[in-house]
């Protein structure tokens, strides 16, 4: 690399730098250096370049929550795709509270897996079949750039034709999917004995 590219570079990064940063105190985070670390500068802290644990690397930014670490952001250029630079976990678990938008929150996350993650396919596994077609609306109503998700990538329900090899995304009940990994017949329409069976219910 001589010195004309590494300038260049250095500077894409540090307006990368001052971009992130401005959207990360806009809402409220608490931007903070890894050598100059507070975590009770406030409730929200933003550490920038970070060392993490052994066999973990660096994180370009570390997300603070109440002092316990919540969150990882990986800044890469426009078009990267997050499969061969994510150095995170092969799960994690996201905890909302009835009603906080946790189905709004999963068809974003499903949007940037299919968009910039790489992935090909995802299964979106629901309880009750009611569940099953406010989640397919929740996908038809989600927009970028004008288009609706379901525009964009094709969005299905698990029937008894199993699964579509154009779908993007399948929408099932548990239940619905456990009939089908057994090797027993997934009927066409809904099953109110099987799609709407409520754990626990008497």
């Amino acid at each position: 690399m001589n010195d004309v590219t590494g300038s260049l570079q250095l500077a894409a990064e540090q307006r990368a730098r001052v971009l992130i940063d401005r959207q990360l105190t806009d809402p409220g985070w608490s931007v903070q250096d890894g050598k100059r670390l507070n975590l009770y500068a406030g409730q929200g802290i933003a550490v920038r370049e970070i060392i993490t644990a052994i066999g973990h690397g660096r994180a370009d930014y570390l997300l603070y929550v109440d002092q316990r670490a919540v969150g990882v952001i990986e800044a890469k250029p426009v078009g990267t795709p997050l499969s061969g630079v994510e150095w995170r976990f092969d799960r994690s678990l996201v905890q909302m509270a009835t009603g906080a938008g946790e189905t709004y929150t999963v068809v974003t996350e499903a949007y940037g897996l299919l968009k910039h993650g790489g992935f090909a396919r995802i299964l979106f596994l629901v309880d009750r079949n009611n569940r099953a077609d406010q989640t397919l609306a929740e996908f038809q109503n989600y927009r970028d750039d004008g288009r609706s998700f379901t525009e964009i990538y094709n969005v299905d329900k698990l029937t008894g034709a199993g699964m579509l090899g154009s779908s993007h995304v399948v929408i099932s009940t548990i239940q619905r999917v456990h009939r089908a990994l057994s090797g027993e017949q997934v009927a066409q329409g809904d099953l109110p004995g099987l799609d709407d069976f409520v754990s626990g219910a008497r």
